[in-house]
């Protein structure tokens, strides 16, 4: 039915009513159809959001949620500071993060950090695809590499927000049309190997590297091994926790890599959420099985 300027005027009064210089979107009228737009100055989900379709009136409120939403992340943003001293590892941004991020004894490991505490957290999970989004935005990314299997839940967001593709290294005997490489012994227990897309990786491109954690260093230096065997660079292997005394650096210097840096976000020098121990965790019945991982 046709859209008179009357409902045109009311429908513009309501959008410039949920604007707010905080927010993820601008706005606009066009052809009896509101238009939301991303800004610039916020970069942390704005790029990774993209540019969303024409949607109606009707929809309008949704929206605005999500322009709440915006305005609410661009506050801690605020708060925490925009620095890129506050992305430090182990500073002020990294320690909100680790306040969310438990560990348990797990597969005889006494300390199992467990992302899934900041990713049930919205807040916290999109200060961690913007910490790096502002270490890696300036950087000569070519493309975005996630290590099976957590690195496919912070690799993709990461990819959106800098518009660089990504792809997977998987398990040996899970993606069709790869490259196995070398067999690699796994941080806790026995081996394993990782695969390849065949065409994943082209001469001289630049490879961000991006996994959970990173402990003995084995799954990096197979992943590493690999992007080099098809003439890939590594910009830098990032992870979001580190356990500095197992020194996963110096094993990847011992290997002959040791031109490539490993970046974290947090140490377990911050990570001091028991999960057993806090009230607020479910974890009532739970009981490490001892196996190993």
């Amino acid at each position: 039915m046709p859209f008179h300027s009357a409902h045109l005027n009311q429908e513009s009064a309501q959008i410039s009513s949920h604007s707010s210089s905080g927010g993820l979107y601008s706005s606009r009228v066009y052809r009896g159809r509101f238009e939301p737009k991303l800004k610039t100055g916020f970069d942390g989900f704005c790029a990774l959001l993209g540019r969303l379709p024409l949607i109606s009136a009707a929809q309008a409120a949704s929206v605005a949620s999500l322009q709440h939403m915006g305005s609410q992340l661009s506050s801690l943003m605020a708060t925490a500071g925009t620095s890129r001293a506050d992305y430090t590892p182990d500073g002020p941004v990294a320690q909100r993060i680790a306040a969310v991020t438990p560990y348990f004894p797990f597969k005889g490991v006494p300390k199992f950090y467990d992302i899934g505490g900041f990713l049930k957290d919205p807040t916290a999970f999109a200060l961690v695809i913007e910490v790096l989004v502002e270490r890696y935005k300036d950087q000569n990314v070519t493309s975005i590499c996630g290590l099976d299997a957590r690195g496919f839940v912070l690799g993709p967001p990461l990819a959106l927000a800098l518009k660089k593709p990504f792809f997977m290294l998987r398990k040996k005997g899970k993606m069709p049309n790869s490259v196995v490489g070398e067999a690699y012994s796994k941080e806790y227990a026995g081996n394993d190997a990782l695969s390849i897309p065949r065409g994943a990786v082209s001469e001289g491109d630049n490879v961000l590297v991006i996994d959970d954690l990173v402990a003995t260093g084995g799954t990096l230096l197979a992943a590493v091994e690999l992007i080099k065997k098809f003439g890939g660079k590594i910009v830098e292997c990032a992870c979001v926790v580190e356990l500095k005394f197992l020194d996963a650096r110096g094993a990847m210097a011992k290997k002959g890599h040791g031109d490539v840096p490993v970046w974290a976000m947090m140490s377990e020098a911050i990570l001091t959420l028991g999960g057993l121990k806090d009230a607020s965790i479910p974890s009532e019945g739970y009981v490490d099985d001892g196996e190993a991982h």
